[in-house]
């Protein structure tokens, strides 16, 4: 009985202690997404959207924890792409230097 007490807490604790590792990294994503398209738009520039979220996809993967990464298609991994795009663009428009080449 003691044991399996025992074994609920430390799943419980294993759950938490994933659960804030998961909500830090998801929380810096947007942030680092903008960082990726702006970076992907200063180097590759106009008409090549296809090839700009391949890189963005390629270079995002590392910050995406393994434990989410089942759970994360390619089709919502473009969805979250395309929306801090959509953030990014507005940036961009009030501030143009944000995206231009050095």
């Amino acid at each position: 009985m003691h044991i399996a007490i025992t074994i609920i807490i430390i799943a419980l604790v294993v759950a938490v202690l994933a659960y804030i590792v998961v909500k830090q990294r998801w929380d810096l994503l947007p942030r680092i997404l903008f960082g990726l398209v702006t970076e992907a738009e200063r180097n590759y520039g106009d008409k090549t959207g296809a090839l700009k979220l391949a890189k963005v996809v390629e270079w995002v993967l590392p910050y995406i924890p393994a434990i989410l990464r089942p759970f994360l298609t390619e089709e919502r991994l473009t969805d979250i792409i395309n929306s801090a795009l959509e953030t990014a663009k507005l940036k961009w428009n009030a501030n143009p230097a944000l995206v231009k080449r050095e």
